[in-house]
């Protein structure tokens, strides 16, 4: 459907709300800079059709997805609460990734590493969440997390394929639909336990560790995948992996609410951390 002049002002003004939600939000008004948002509306209002109208990140847009319900309310409060507790604390070749990522096609990634850097925060204090350590060149968490003599590691990952979803919706939208089919044949329960088992392969074991998988596609079913993850949560050889590379607690984030989180009360145990 062609834009009417009617149209291009809603949108004028829906992002002229998108930026005056930044003023008191010094850490976000930084990572979506002038320069960001204005290219982002100059390319929104020389749009010709609806589809190819976008408003870019959320944690820039939503204030006009909240008034649709398509995001949580105080969304951008939030990431701006996280920001303050972890950008400080990462190198700055860190930090200009996260920024690089949260300007990016799919930003929901480095949203979901500062709203758990802030709610680590709210339950154990900002001096809790500490930079990760290690070599550079080897994987790391996210962030750290310690607790009287604990460490506890927290690694953020996505469950599906985020870029091949994302050039789907890519292409979806150019194409004026608003679904796409898959013509693979592809396992999604097989596919779902290889990326968490690799996960947990790839990470440093001697220390306790919190695996939270974000879903952004809506395959599978989110109740499906529940089922999926407390079976892996709880029983180490469905996937199989050791006993020491077991994680201390899975969650699942599905549409940017928790569906649930599971610990293992053994590898809790082993490691003095009471239930």
């Amino acid at each position: 459907m062609e834009l009417t002049p009617e149209d291009k002002a809603q949108i004028k003004s829906n992002f002229d709300k998108c930026d005056a939600a930044l003023l008191d939000k010094p850490i976000l008004a930084s990572i979506y800079d002038g320069n960001w948002r204005k290219d982002l509306r100059e390319k929104a209002l020389s749009a010709q059709k609806h589809r190819e109208v976008t408003y870019g990140a959320m944690g820039y847009a939503a204030p006009f997805f909240e008034e649709i319900g398509e995001c949580p309310r105080c969304y951008q409060y939030r990431l701006e609460e996280g920001a303050s507790v972890l950008l400080p604390k990462i190198s700055k070749r860190e930090r200009e990734h996260i920024v690089k990522r949260m300007r990016g096609l799919i930003p929901i990634s480095a949203e979901q590493e500062l709203l758990l850097a802030r709610g680590f925060r709210l339950e154990f204090g900002t001096g809790a969440v500490k930079a990760p350590q290690g070599p550079v060149n080897k994987p790391r968490p996210e962030f750290e997390v310690h607790i009287d003599d604990k460490q506890i590691d927290v690694e953020a990952t996505v469950l599906m394929d985020s870029e091949e979803v994302g050039q789907l919706d890519c292409i979806t939208r150019q194409l004026g639909e608003n679904f796409w089919i898959s013509c693979t044949e592809v396992d999604y329960v097989e596919r779902v336990k290889n990326k968490i088992k690799e996960k947990l392969v790839k990470s440093a074991r001697d220390t306790g560790l919190i695996v939270v998988l974000n879903q952004y596609a809506k395959f599978l079913h989110p109740i499906d995948v529940i089922n999926l993850i407390r079976r892996i949560a709880l029983e180490p050889q469905i996937l199989p992996i050791c006993d020491w590379q077991y994680p201390l607690a899975i969650a699942y984030v599905c549409q940017y609410f928790i569906q649930g989180v599971w610990l293992n009360l053994s590898v809790a145990q082993r490691m003095g951390i009471s239930e």
